[in-house]
């Protein structure tokens, strides 16, 4: 199921002169995880204003409004912290994709270089063939905080020999062959293979348990097939 930050009128009137007659066709819109504003003009008395929106998180399952202007990801975020989850608040943040990357919203942060209620406390980048994120820790600075590269938690830098008492791996993999899910294992069969059969993905997944130093496929499930290998 998706979901998307859907801009949602908090008034459409113009302040000038109460008229609800504004040519406004959200193409301008977009929306963050505090709200939004765009432009538009009265028919009525011409003046130019901005008409203020709150975000929705609204599920794109089952149908799709005909204003929406993009796909902004919307999620409320639980509070880990907690004693009582289910009173707990939680927090929308949004993922919104910009020329310079991936920027993490979330209501009532910002960084110090932006207006109230557009910053971006988190940036997620690739910079010089490295993928890094860019933050903000406080909002008083127009500088960015720490920024931590990623380039030592690349698959390629994974070294094999590490954990040597765990010598198997299972992966579930996407059809394309995108690994979303992996675990080390001791044992091949009590530990690898069954993790494996008790996993329930999406029926066009493949699950895999490999040797970690030498790759071979011990044990692979396909979907409406099981190919056991050196069984």
């Amino acid at each position: 199921m998706q979901t998307a930050l859907y801009p949602k009128p908090i008034e459409d009137k113009c302040p000038y002169c109460g008229s609800e007659n504004v040519s406004n066709d959200m193409t301008d819109c977009q929306p963050t995880a505090s709200g939004c504003s765009v432009q538009v003009n009265c028919a009525d008395c011409g003046k130019v204003h901005h008409l203020n929106y709150e975000v929705a998180s609204i599920s794109l399952e089952n149908n799709k409004p005909g204003d929406l202007v993009d796909y902004h990801v919307g999620y409320e975020l639980p509070d880990m912290g907690a004693d009582d989850q289910d009173k707990a608040e939680k927090l929308l943040v949004a993922a919104v994709k910009a020329g310079d990357g991936i920027c993490i919203m979330a209501k009532g942060y910002g960084d110090g270089a932006s207006a109230n209620g557009y910053g971006c406390p988190v940036i997620i980048e690739l910079c010089k063939g490295q993928l890094r994120v860019i933050t903000w820790d406080d909002i008083n600075n127009d500088d960015a905080g720490p920024i931590v590269e990623l380039g030592g938690a690349r698959y390629s830098e994974e070294d094999k020999d590490a954990y040597p008492d765990h010598p198997y791996c299972a992966r579930v993999l996407t059809p394309s062959g995108a690994v979303i899910e992996e675990q080390i294992f001791q044992q091949l069969h009590s530990d690898a293979i069954k993790w494996a059969e008790e996993q329930s993905p999406p029926w066009n997944h493949v699950i895999e348990v490999r040797t970690r130093k030498t790759g071979e496929i011990q044990h692979r499930i396909v979907p409406n097939k099981t190919d056991n290998f050196n069984e």
